[in-house]
C-alpha cells in the first residue's frame, strides 16, 4: 500500500510556478517599502526585495516599483531640502552627515530604475505610460526615465489622455519625450507638440522643437520660423537644426530668409525635399574655454582648487593655468551672457549668488576673485556639481524646475573625495557612480550641457569618470598635461 504522505512530500521539491513566484516577490516589496513598518535594517531588506524582482515583467511589477520610488522620494525630500541650505551656509561636516542619509535612498532608487529597465513586456510598457499620466505624477527623474521606455506602447489613448489633461510644464516635457521616442508614429500627436513650441517654459519649448524634428512633423515649420525672432541660445540652435531637418533647407537663423522660402513654398508639401544650401546672413562666432565652445546664454564654471592643483604642468601650476584660462574665457563672453563661478576643495563656494551679466565690471571683479583662490585639501566634486545645479535653480527636490543655466564647465585634476563624518579618516574617495547618478537626476530633462576639463589627470579612473560625466550630459571631455 502506498504511503498517503508520499505525493504531498514530493510536491515540496517541485519548482514554484512563475505566477506564484511573482506574487511572492511583489508581496515582499510591499512589506519592505511599507512606510508604517520600521525595521532596524530596512536598507538590507529593501535591497533584497528589489533583487527578488528579477524576472518580474508585468503591470503589477511596474506599479510596485513606482510606488516604492515614490515612497523613497517622500523620505528624501526633507533631507534634501536641509542639505541644500547647508550646502550654501553650513560646514563640510554637516554636508557629510546629510549625504550619509541620502546616499542609501538614492542607491535604492537606482536599483528600482534598473528593475524597471528590465521590464519590457507590452503589459509592463503600457502600465509605465499609465503611471506617467496618473495623478499625482511620478517624481520628475522617474517620469523622464519612463518617458524614454515606452516607445513600444500599444495604447495611444493613454497618451492622448495625458496630453488632454496635463498642464504642468514638467508633465509636458515628459509627454513630449514620449512622442519623440515614437518617431514617425508620433506624428499623430504632432499638432499638440507643435503648439508647445510657443510655451512660456523654455524647457518645454526646447523639448517641443526637438520632438517635431524627430517625428518629421512638417506643419511645425511656420511655428518654428515664428520663434526665430524670440528665442536665443541653445533653443535657437535647436530651431535652426529642426528647420533644416524638416525642409532640407539651410537658411540659418535668418527670419527674412525663411520668410522668403515660405512665400515660395506655401503648401509645405509633406514630402521632404532637399533644397539648395543658402548661407545664413548671420554668422555665429563663439569664444572657447580650453578649446570648448562657450555656447548658451547662461554659463557656470566649476573650478577645482584642491591641494593637488598646486602641482606643476606646462605653463605653471594647474591652478595658475585654470585661473588664466578662465580669466580669458569670461573676458570673451558677450555682455548679454550671464555667468557664475563655483570653486571647490573640501568646501564649496560660489563667486556670487545667482547668475550675473558678463559686464566689464563683473568680469573684472570675477578675475580679481579668482586670484584669491589658493589650494586647499579635498576634491568635493559631488558638492560642487550640486551647487552648480542649485545656482541653475534646481532646488534639489525631485520635481520639474525651470533651469536657468544652459552650460556647465567642470574642471578638476583628480579623483573625487568626500568627508566621512569621522575624524580617523576624514576624507575618502567618492564613488563616481553616485555622482553620475545624482547629475542624471538634477539634469533629468537634458536641459544643461556639461563639459569636463581634466588637468594633469594621473589615474585612468579619473579620466573615465570625467569622460562619462560629459558624455551623459551632452558635453565633451578634454584633458591637458
Amino acid at each position: 500500500m502506498k504511503h498517503p504522505l508520499v505525493v504531498p512530500a514530493l510536491l515540496l521539491f517541485l519548482p514554484i510556478g512563475p505566477a506564484a513566484r511573482d506574487k511572492t516577490a511583489l508581496e515582499r516589496m510591499e512589506r519592505a517599502f511599507d512606510p508604517g513598518r520600521k525595521t532596524r535594517d530596512a536598507f538590507a531588506l529593501r535591497k533584497k526585495a528589489i533583487r527578488g524582482l528579477a524576472g518580474v515583467d508585468s503591470a503589477a511589477g511596474v506599479r510596485v516599483v513606482v510606488a516604492a520610488y515614490r515612497s523613497l522620494d517622500a523620505e528624501s525630500e526633507p533631507i534634501a531640502k536641509e542639505r541644500a541650505f547647508v550646502l550654501v551656509n553650513g560646514t563640510s561636516l554637516e554636508l557629510a552627515r546629510f549625504r550619509k542619509k541620502l546616499d542609501p535612498i538614492y542607491e535604492l532608487q537606482d536599483d528600482l530604475l534598473r528593475a524597471l529597465a528590465a521590464m519590457n513586456s507590452t503589459e509592463a510598457v503600457n502600465e509605465m505610460l499609465a503611471q506617467l499620466v496618473s495623478t499625482p505624477s511620478p517624481p520628475f527623474s522617474l517620469a523622464m526615465r519612463i518617458a524614454g521606455r515606452v516607445a513600444t506602447m500599444t495604447k495611444p489613448d493613454i497618451l492622448q489622455q495625458g496630453i488632454a489633461n496635463k498642464t504642468d510644464p514638467g508633465d509636458k516635457v515628459a509627454l513630449l519625450r514620449v512622442v519623440r521616442s515614437l518617431g514617425p508614429r508620433g506624428r499623430f500627436f504632432g499638432e499638440w507638440a507643435s503648439k508647445q513650441i510657443g510655451s512660456e517654459s523654455a524647457t518645454v519649448r526646447f523639448e517641443a522643437v526637438r520632438t517635431v524634428a524627430a517625428i518629421g512633423y512638417r506643419d511645425a515649420v511656420r511655428p518654428l520660423v515664428a520663434r526665430l525672432t524670440h528665442d536665443t541660445g541653445r533653443i535657437l540652435d535647436a530651431i535652426v537644426d529642426a528647420l533644416h531637418e524638416l525642409t532640407g533647407e539651410s537658411h540659418g537663423a535668418s527670419p527674412a530668409a525663411w520668410g522668403r522660402w515660405l512665400a515660395k513654398n506655401p503648401g509645405l508639401s509633406k514630402k521632404k525635399k532637399k533644397g539648395p544650401t543658402v548661407v545664413s546672413p548671420r554668422k555665429k562666432t563663439v569664444s572657447t574655454y580650453f578649446g570648448l565652445p562657450q555656447e548658451g546664454n547662461s554659463i557656470i564654471y566649476v573650478i577645482d582648487r584642491s591641494d593637488s592643483m598646486a602641482r606643476g604642468m606646462r605653463g605653471g601650476s594647474r591652478l595658475a593655468k585654470a585661473r588664466r584660462e578662465l580669466s580669458k574665457a569670461i573676458g570673451e563672453l558677450p555682455e548679454t551672457t550671464r555667468f557664475n563661478v563655483v570653486e571647490f576643495a573640501i568646501r564649496v563656494k560660489a563667486w556670487k549668488d545667482g547668475l550675473q551679466p558678463a559686464s566689464p565690471e563683473n568680469v573684472k571683479e570675477a578675475r580679481e576673485w579668482l586670484q584669491t583662490l589658493d589650494p586647499k585639501a579635498g576634491t568635493s566634486s559631488y558638492d560642487a556639481l550640486e551647487r552648480a545645479f542649485l545656482t541653475a535653480n534646481h532646488r534639489t527636490t525631485d520635481r520639474f524646475h525651470e533651469l536657468l543655466v544652459e552650460t556647465i564647465f567642470f574642471l578638476s585634476d583628480g579623483e573625487p573625495t568626500r568627508r566621512t563624518g569621522g575624524f580617523m579618516s576624514p576624507l575618502v574617495l567618492d564613488a563616481p557612480e553616485r555622482i553620475l547618478s545624482a547629475v542624471r537626476r538634477w539634469n533629468a530633462a537634458d536641459r544643461v550641457v556639461l563639459h569636463t576639463i581634466g588637468l594633469g589627470l594621473e589615474r585612468k579612473g579619473s579620466a573615465a569618470f570625467m569622460r562619462t560625466l560629459a558624455e551623459q550630459n551632452g558635453g565633451r571631455f578634454v584633458a591637458f598635461r
